[in-house]
């Protein structure tokens, strides 16, 4: 058995600012759109995330909470599985930061092994049937506004994927999409040679009156010059 370094970084407190101020309206349900461009992206991870803070500061003062998964194959090389990330880094961005302070805060996190913070209470949740935590945290129409999201958004990069490890004889790659996990504000960005894909999506008591078109457009805004575009799904 392996392990990895126990997380030495402070806990943040304090509730979150809301990704578009707050719930609005009782319907259930996810809505995402996705962000298409080509062409190589400099500094992208960080830049999202202050395009999300810089979006979430219109409806609040408080800082951004931003939770970015980080892969589990950097304490062990070469893994193959689908559960290849330990836990994620919370990190507390103001829209003023320049792209070089959150570099920094991600690199200081990561040597605080943040991502690593072992909560003792967490080991409870296993005694709990599945079915009593879904009613206890699962969407339901009594409890879909009462809800308190962890952090703003998840901002995750799952990073660049070569087409011709999708190809065969028999079959091409062209293109490939992301979709984000549904039940919270994600933003899953990814690449496919010259193609670059971004899925932001949140819950739909979040994305109404425009407010995810509203999210995604500022998003897009800061891809720099290229050829983009945005589509609904």
């Amino acid at each position: 058995m392996q392990s990895v370094p126990r997380s030495s970084a402070p806990r943040l407190t304090g509730e979150p600012a809301p990704v578009s101020g707050g719930a609005r309206g009782e319907h259930r349900g996810d809505r995402w759109l996705s962000i298409s461009g080509d062409g190589a992206q400099v500094n992208l991870l960080p830049r999202v995330m202050l395009a999300v803070a810089g979006f979430s500061a219109r409806y609040s003062d408080q800082a951004a909470r931003l939770a970015v998964p980080v892969d589990l194959r950097r304490h062990l090389p070469g893994l193959r599985s689908t559960m290849n990330y330990t836990s994620m880094l919370h990190c507390d961005i103001s829209p003023s930061v320049e792209v070089d302070g959150v570099k920094q805060q991600l690199k200081q996190l990561l040597g605080e092994h943040a991502h690593n913070i072992f909560h003792p209470k967490a080991q409870l949740l296993k005694l709990i049937p599945l079915t009593w935590m879904d009613r206890l945290l699962g969407r339901k129409p009594g409890n879909v506004k009462k809800r308190k999201p962890i952090e703003t958004a998840v901002v995750t990069n799952l990073g660049h994927l070569d087409s011709s490890g999708f190809s065969s004889d028999e079959f091409s790659a062209q293109d490939m999409t992301v979709v984000p996990v549904q039940g919270c504000t994600m933003l899953t960005i990814a690449s496919m040679d010259n193609r670059l894909r971004i899925a932001v999506g949140t819950e739909e008591i979040h994305a109404s009156d425009g407010r995810l078109s509203a999210l995604t457009k500022a998003v897009e805004s800061c891809l720099g010059e290229q050829e983009t575009g945005i589509k609904g799904v």
